[in-house]
């Protein structure tokens, strides 16, 4: 007998099957590549400054450097691992296997590296490995060794290491799965911890408060590591202990609610849910008075602006461990829990600048204009279904727009419009900021239809590449001598006033937050109307088949063109707050790479999800700019996030529900139906009483 396949059947002589060991090794050597490729791209080196734990003198006891090779090994070794891989083996010896094999990988790496670099007694002319890989140096073999070693030495330190660590990744397999999360929850929240002190030490200090225990010189104290894993660790066992609810809870009360009386009587909400809700909108009112005391520039104590940051971290987790008891019950989502969790998230958000600064405040500025990009480019690639490349046209569409009417050196106020060159500048622009954004929007709106007109008929890689060709013919005629006097060329435009009233200085990075801050709101508004109103649904049939659609009575060219608009519109927002933000606009903000970043922003966090988009732009903007080691390397992350991904959850970190569904239809079945026949339960098609083996 053969496999089958879709179309025939394969004899069983042609099928290539690999053994469990061959399997464990070259998983093995992908490791040692990965830990090569490390070291040889200058990532060790460079992350080895990065202190993650301290001793009491401020010196390093650990660094970023070794947690990334640490965490590849181990890493691995949970995947050789797993039932699929190791077959008959152990977990903890198919884990060793792997980790043996890249760390002899590493280790001949390491030996040759060391050959090939010329020592201090070298004759000249001698090889220098160093010539040609720059970031082969000494220092690097001493990093990874911790010290100066000989070959024999390094080797058998490097494959035994390797071993023991491969082992450790397998042998989380043979742990509860809540103990096993635990774990894994407390050493990334002690890892995250100690990579943000650059933000969280300076912002505790200003507030007056003294975590030398925690923190001291760029890492965590060995005291602050203990304890916050111990937290972690705790934490999160008891929010695993959430998933089952524990047995006769729903006749106690405690996590069931009451059933309504009548059909359209709406069960009384529990204490803890109504006191969590309470929670979350005091936490809200709270902060919008310290946001609203902030504009008068008004002095806090660090106690109070902590105190209010309690409240809405305690409403928001509050609210999403009820939630999460709720959902493992199986009852439907509480009204009362969605409000708490959306307040207190509110809370937070609003309170951040006054509590983090000037840093913290243009950081997630940058992610607020990414949030708005990703939620126009959402509308065409997430509920049409349309692949567009060329989305930096709609973004420079809007910052060029507020850019001539708002400038000081625009062609609408002096002889010659220009950039840097112009020094006549007038005393004012056209007009200000707000009579320019719906301009802007109106603009960006006509672009849209132009630039979707052409390309109604194609579909797939096609729309992509003529979307791409739009996109930089844009770009080419921004930098072109023809559009020179009005763009400024390659010299762009600047002088660019800021956003009335000036009494609020909307530049400062702080108050300029806030605005964004509610255009996001806004456009997450209007993205989560349109998918639930018949226009929604009328793309998403376009989205899933064109020609089932068209027969079906959609008009598909008038949906195609309205994905256009209104992605457009949304673009062009986060165009002109980025004008407004740094005061000039110049052609090289607006290449290709923006829409790349902005589309693995939505695929990252999940195509059609407003909040996917939020996560995404968070793990791919704010991420990289809270920490600053991750710069130098920002697209070399952005790729392996995206394979990571790609590999793990293919549709997204907080998925739409519809496509989700898509991707894992026949996996979710297949779990519904194990629950319903599990228990000797019965289902369609079963005899009460009757268990089955599996789906028909």
């Amino acid at each position: 007998m053969g496999e089958t396949t879709g179309t025939f059947d394969v004899p069983e002589s042609a099928v290539r099957r690999q053994s469990p060991l061959r399997r464990t090794v070259t998983l093995g050597l992908i490791a040692g590549a990965v830990l090569v490729y490390l070291a040889l791209t200058g990532i060790v080196e460079r992350f080895h400054g990065r202190n993650l734990i301290t001793d009491a003198g401020g010196e390093g006891i650990f660094q970023l450097s070794r947690a990334m090779l640490i965490a590849t090994v181990l890493i691995a070794g949970w995947a050789a691992s797993s039932q699929k891989r190791r077959g008959s083996m152990s977990p903890v010896s198919a884990g060793g296997l792997m980790g043996l094999v890249a760390g002899a990988l590493l280790g001949l790496t390491v030996i040759v590296m060391g050959a090939l670099l010329p020592g201090p007694d070298a004759p000249e002319g001698a090889v220098d490995v160093g010539e040609i890989l720059v970031s082969v140096v000494p220092v690097l073999i001493e990093t990874i060794l911790f010290g100066d070693r000989g070959a024999v030495t390094a080797f058998l330190i490097l494959t035994v290491s390797g071993g023991a660590l491969g082992a450790l990744g397998g042998s989380l397999r043979m742990l509860q799965p809540r103990i096993r999360r635990a774990l894994v929850t407390a050493l990334l929240s002690t890892l995250v911890l100690s990579m943000l002190e650059p933000i969280l030490r300076p912002v505790v200090t200003n507030l007056g408060f003294d975590i030398r225990w925690l923190y001291l010189r760029g890492g965590l104290t060995i005291l602050g590591a203990v304890l916050t894993f111990a937290v972690s660790a705790a934490s999160a066992w008891l929010w695993a202990g959430l998933e089952a609810p524990p047995r006769g809870a729903a006749d106690r009360g405690t996590t069931a609610r009451p059933a309504p009386r009548d059909a359209g009587e709406r069960p009384a909400p529990p204490t803890a849910e109504t006191a969590i809700q309470w929670l979350g909108i005091g936490g809200l009112v709270a902060s919008i008075v310290i946001v609203a005391l902030a504009f008068a520039d008004s002095e806090f104590q660090g106690s109070v602006l902590l105190a209010i940051l309690a409240v809405c971290m305690a409403a928001t987790i509050g609210a999403a461990a009820l939630g999460r008891r709720a959902k493992a019950a199986s009852l439907p989502p509480s009204p009362t829990l969605r409000i708490g969790l959306v307040t207190g998230a509110i809370g937070l958000f609003l309170i951040l600048p006054t509590i983090g600064g000037p840093n913290v405040s243009n950081i997630f500025g940058n992610v607020g204009l990414y949030i708005l990009l990703g939620l126009g480019l959402n509308i065409v690639v997430g509920y049409a279904g349309l692949l567009d490349l060329g989305y930096v046209a709609f973004f420079a569409t809007g910052a060029y727009t507020i850019a001539i009417f708002t400038s000081r050196a625009s062609f609408l106020v002096v002889e010659t419009g220009g950039g840097v060159q112009q020094l006549n500048y007038a005393e004012t622009g056209a007009t200000n900021f707000w009579v320019a954004l719906p301009i802007a929007v109106i603009i960006s709106v006509v672009a849209g239809i132009l630039i979707g007109a052409p390309v109604l008929r194609l579909r797939g890689d096609y729309l992509a590449i003529v979307t791409l060709g739009f996109g930089e013919i844009i770009r080419t005629l921004v930098l072109s001598r023809w559009l020179e006097r009005w763009l400024g060329g390659a010299q762009g435009i600047i002088q660019i006033e800021a956003p009335p009233p000036s009494a609020l200085n909307l530049r400062d990075p702080e108050r300029l937050y806030y605005l964004i801050f509610i255009f996001v709101a806004i456009a997450a508004f209007v993205s989560y109307r349109l998918v639930n109103a018949r226009v929604g649904r009328a793309w998403a049939a376009m989205r899933e088949d064109e020609s089932v659609a068209e027969s079906m009575g959609i008009s598909v060219i008038k949906y195609k063109l309205l994905a256009f608009a209104m992605g457009a519109a949304v673009g062009s927002l986060g165009g002109a707050f980025f004008t407004a933000k740094i005061g000039s606009v110049f052609p090289s903000s607006f290449i290709l790479i923006v829409s790349i970043n902005v589309l693995a922003v939505i695929v990252i966090g999940g195509m059609g999800s407003i909040p996917g988009v939020m996560v995404g732009s968070f793990v791919l903007v704010g991420l990289p700019d809270l920490l600053r080691e991750m710069a130098e390397y920002r697209y070399l992350f952005y790729g392996a996030i995206l394979v990571a991904i790609m590999i793990a959850k293919p549709e997204g970190l907080l998925p739409n529900v519809r496509r989700r569904r898509d991707l894992h239809g026949v996996e979710l079945e297949e779990e519904q139906y194990e629950e319903r026949i599990g228990a000797g339960g019965t289902g369609p098609g079963l005899e009460p009483g009757i268990k089955d083996e599996g789906p028909h």
